[in-house]
């Protein structure tokens, strides 16, 4: 796919899980897919590069242009 939306696809994971999911994502974005995922998970948004954005509230409040 071009783009690849992902809304919490950690939740309810283990730790395992959640890092393979994120690696397959990961390699999807190396061969040049877009990925737009929402997440409450600070480990991911550590992992996750190069452009992050950032709600509170339905306002983006950093990482906009």
């Amino acid at each position: 796919p071009a783009i690849l939306l992902a809304d919490e696809p950690a939740a309810n994971l283990d730790s395992e899980s959640a890092a393979a999911i994120l690696d397959i994502f990961l390699a999807f974005h190396q061969v040049g897919v877009t990925l737009l995922i929402a997440t409450h998970d600070p480990a991911w948004l550590a992992r996750l590069a190069p452009r992050q954005l950032q709600l509170e509230r339905g306002r983006l409040i950093a990482g906009g242009v």
